[in-house]
């Protein structure tokens, strides 16, 4: 508590209510993490097959991530993915 009265002396108002929506989580309440892996791979014309096929990893792991049915992404993984595509991460995962 004190140090949101040291934040509310330090800066305006507006700064800090937005502030208190961060920590309390109110502000990422309506956003969510989405995997665009179909953009990136009817751009470089491969199938989910095809580069489960590249990256040696299990087709049904490649369709999850594509049908956004992972819950925890796995770094492995999509560093795999990224260097079979050759795109950054931000090119196959969004915030909306």
């Amino acid at each position: 508590m004190y140090l949101y009265k040291y934040i509310l002396n330090q800066v305006n108002c507006q700064c800090y209510a937005h502030l208190l929506r961060c920590i309390s989580g109110e502000v990422y309440m309506n956003k969510t993490i989405k995997i665009v892996l179909d953009n990136k791979l009817t751009e470089k014309n491969i199938t989910r097959y095809q580069l489960s096929k590249i990256t040696a990893i299990k087709y049904q792991t490649i369709d999850n991530y594509y049908k956004n049915k992972v819950v925890r992404y796995d770094r492995d993984i999509i560093l795999k993915i990224c260097v079979a595509l050759e795109c950054e991460v931000g090119d196959i995962i969004k915030i909306i």
